[in-house]
């Protein structure tokens, strides 16, 4: 079985890969959690909306450290307000997954609409909301999916993933083709049935971002020796739906 190693991302992503060491994602399941920043001990606690983000370094104590998933800060939080993605059951992963893919498609779908608008205010407005949301949403929780979609073999979520990479087709993030690749290699057969399903412009562009990550990847056999045939073997299962 090959197994995948990391994506040139990767390197882009070392230094804060460094620094952050040990943290995970994580999600928090307190409807009224908050958090310490470490910079300022002497700052009130601030609430946070039920279902942010935050990187984790889980340990046995009462508090974790903490950074926030946009710029980083450093801080804490009670253990018992959040919880690791990674350790969530397969069925709470599920309803997250849905729940962040299937509103990102909603906002994507918004903005695509007022693209169209006569007001340049309103698309801007959008736009910064769909960005937001990416940043603070939708990117870091995709970094988690492939590891889920390994275990589950979740068709209908991965279409739902097609369906709001299609409604936010043209977007410059990386996340999806490394995500996406790294669901192929583990499942080739489950992503080309869910492919098949798709119309064919969706399709193809669906291919052509899964195409860019097995591009981008570096393989290691089971004798975690390089395997450089591996990219072909994936691009020419790739390569074979649209024949």
């Amino acid at each position: 079985m090959k197994l995948f190693l990391f994506s040139w991302l990767t390197f882009l992503l070392l230094p804060f890969l460094s620094a952050l060491g040990q943290f995970q994602l994580a999600v928090f399941v307190h409807r009224s959690p908050s958090w310490h920043l470490a910079s300022s001990p002497t700052a009130q606690r601030q609430p946070a909306q039920f279902g942010d983000f935050i990187y984790c370094e889980k340990n046995p104590q009462s508090w974790w450290p903490a950074q926030s998933v946009v710029d980083y800060q450093s801080g804490s939080v009670p253990a018992d307000q959040v919880a690791l993605i990674s350790e969530l059951p397969l069925a709470a992963q599920k309803v997250l997954f849905d729940s962040v893919f299937r509103a990102y498609q909603q906002l994507a779908d918004t903005f695509r609409v007022q693209i169209e608008a006569p007001k340049q205010t309103t698309q801007t407005a959008m736009r910064l909301v769909v960005e937001k949301f990416n940043d603070e949403k939708f990117d870091p929780l995709l970094s988690e999916f492939a590891d889920y979609f390994r275990k589950s073999q979740d068709m209908a979520t991965l279409q739902q993933l097609f369906a709001t990479l299609w409604a936010d087709r043209g977007a410059q993030s990386e996340m999806p083709s490394v995500a996406l690749a790294q669901c192929f290699a583990n499942h080739p057969e489950r992503v080309v049935t869910a492919l098949r399903r798709l119309d064919t412009a969706a399709r193809e562009a669906m291919i052509e971002i899964i195409a860019h990550g097995i591009d981008n990847q570096i393989y290691l056999d089971d004798n975690e020796k390089l395997d450089t045939d591996q990219n072909l073997r994936l691009k020419s299962k790739l390569e074979a739906i649209r024949n």
